[in-house]
């Protein structure tokens, strides 16, 4: 699963795969969005406030109401753009890898582009390698091709 903050990189990067490949790319709450429509949809069309408190919150909470064996299982998490997701996401992505296999779990980011100040709280078990890239390639046209 590649997890996007935002919906246009996510939506550039789905388009690049072919639509039969089993690669799940999405932006964290679309992905939230579409599990919870398909195990609740009467919470979800009974939800009719949805501000930054539902995204960021309610939604991500009601993920951990869905029954195990609903939730989907990955070989392998990407998640870019990693300073701007809640650590609680990540305490729930985590869950997501598959048990008994060699799992992946790999999150690129910036903490100098933290505007959310979620980079001091940023939860990981066991603690992150960490590897500074020494080139900017940041908003340009390569790093979304």
């Amino acid at each position: 699963m590649l997890l996007f903050y935002n919906k246009g990189i996510a939506a550039k990067v789905r388009f690049a795969f072919d639509k039969k490949s089993s690669v799940s790319v999405s932006t964290f709450s679309s992905f939230a969005k579409r599990l919870v429509e398909a195990n609740d949809p009467e919470w979800w069309t009974g939800q009719t406030n949805k501000d930054d408190e539902f995204w960021h919150l309610v939604l991500p909470s009601k993920l951990l109401e869905i029954h195990d064996e609903k939730q989907p299982r990955f070989d392998a998490i990407i998640v870019d753009e990693g300073q701007d997701f809640k650590p609680e996401w990540y305490e729930y992505l985590q869950t997501l890898l598959k048990s008994g296999t060699e799992t992946r779990f790999c999150v690129f980011l910036d903490e100098h582009q933290d505007i959310f100040k979620h980079w001091k709280h940023f939860p990981c078990l066991p603690p992150p390698a960490k590897k500074v890239l020494t080139k900017n390639c940041r908003n340009t046209k390569s790093i979304v091709d």
